[in-house]
């Protein structure tokens, strides 16, 4: 098969899948966008790698507005650059995964207009973070903007050969809500690659080049944006400010670290600092550095937002302190692994509470990290991912109806 996987964020789960099916003899165009500033898997070619894969990063070759409207409108164009790229390849199928709606929008009809099944990988209800951006702007614009992409969003969906959501809690919302039938869905959590994130040594060399060796540090990386809170860690710096044996560190970029920085610089906090978002060959250095892994998924999000950090961080084995809604996926996965403490959303003292018992805790924080990991190597077998997607794959490319998906 010809495969196009296009994943906007250039995460490592999508990379690895197209590496995987790769080495099985399809030919693969991977496209991510070079724009925008997140986390990126390694996106250059390995050796090893076989010659059907292909990698490249689509850019604008301009910086990303912070205008709403004005990102709009750039995300559309980078949609058709996206959509003349994979018709120039000629695929059997399409999957996308983390597009922004108008760029989804562009590629799904550019894959309808030449009758290629398109896959809809959904990591998240992408028109609700968009309600809580334009919150506040008026009434006018929240209900023509607004409805305008929860439209667009259900239309998307539906006319998608198939959805892969990362939680089962998802369907019921699918179902009921956007009138998407089940048997469209095939359900795959989210992972990370098991040979590129592997427990390493604390005293590292990344860690001594920021003059972390010999700290106890309790890590937050990642994006951060309303669904986690970037309050909440300052709040648990300020609640561990005696404590002078411990850091809070911080690995992202954006407004939300800025807003981190700005924050622990006028309280004086000298316990909590903030790094920009390091290269991906660092990436297990610095989860290595850490003695507690934080992660965050704000009340108001529920079961909406998974964040794909719990993953790495279980494969880092590191112990986990999360801050969620109990029946978010990423609260359950981390109680599921034994791996860590699941604290209630937005609970500054409860996470500080649990952060300090770890980082005291020699024996309960490495019994936690071993079965992180141990979840991990049980749950993240890239060939059993694969077997779920190409037997999915190899249905929609022979025409066989919306039957329920192979699970």
């Amino acid at each position: 098969m010809r495969i196009v996987i296009n994943d906007y964020l250039g995460h490592a789960p999508q990379m690895q899948l197209s590496r995987a099916l790769a080495g099985r003899g399809h030919d693969v165009l991977h496209l991510y966008s070079g724009d925008i500033q997140t986390p990126k898997a390694d996106l250059a070619r390995q050796d090893g790698d076989p010659p059907s894969l292909t990698i490249e990063g689509l850019s604008l070759g301009r910086a990303l507005s912070r205008s709403f409207f004005g990102r709009r409108w750039q995300e559309a164009t980078f949609g058709r650059l996206v959509a003349q790229r994979t018709k120039s390849f000629g695929p059997d199928i399409v999957m996308a995964c983390n597009n922004p709606l108008d760029v989804q929008s562009r590629l799904q009809a550019a894959c309808n207009g030449a009758k290629i099944p398109f896959v809809y990988w959904m990591q998240d209800f992408q028109s609700l973070e968009i309600d809580r951006m334009i919150a506040g702007r008026g009434a006018i614009m929240n209900i023509a903007v607004g409805g305008y992409y929860h439209g667009l969003e259900r239309k998307l969906l539906q006319r998608s050969e198939a959805i892969v959501p990362i939680a089962d809690d998802m369907l019921s919302i699918l179902s009921e809500s956007w009138e998407v039938f089940e048997r469209q869905c095939m359900v795959v959590r989210n992972w990370s690659p098991l040979d590129r994130l592997t427990p390493g040594n604390k005293d590292n060399d990344w860690s001594r080049a920021n003059g972390l060796a010999g700290r106890k540090i309790a890590l937050y990386t990642g994006s951060l944006g309303a669904m986690e809170n970037p309050m909440l860690l300052v709040e648990l710096a300020e609640r561990l400010r005696d404590r002078s044996d411990t850091l809070v560190l911080v690995v992202s970029s954006g407004p939300g670290a800025d807003q981190i920085a700005r924050e622990s610089s006028a309280r004086g906090l000298a316990n909590l600092r903030v790094m920009p978002f390091q290269p991906y060959e660092h990436y297990g250095d610095v989860l290595a550095s850490a003695d507690v892994l934080l992660a965050m998924v704000s009340g108001q999000a529920g079961v909406l937002y998974v964040p794909s950090k719990a993953s790495s961080y279980l494969c880092a084995g590191r112990a986990i302190v999360i801050a969620a809604p109990w029946q978010n996926l990423a609260a359950t996965t981390v109680q599921e692994s034994q791996g860590g403490r699941v604290v209630t959303a937005d609970h500054a003292s409860e996470m500080a509470d649990a952060v300090a018992t770890l980082i005291t805790d020699d024996s309960l924080r490495t019994q936690m990290a071993t079965q992180a990991r141990s979840y991990a190597e049980r749950m993240f077998e890239i060939s059993k991912i694969a077997d779920r997607f190409e037997r999915l794959f190899e249905r929609l490319r022979t025409g066989t109806p919306r039957h329920r998906l192979p699970q």
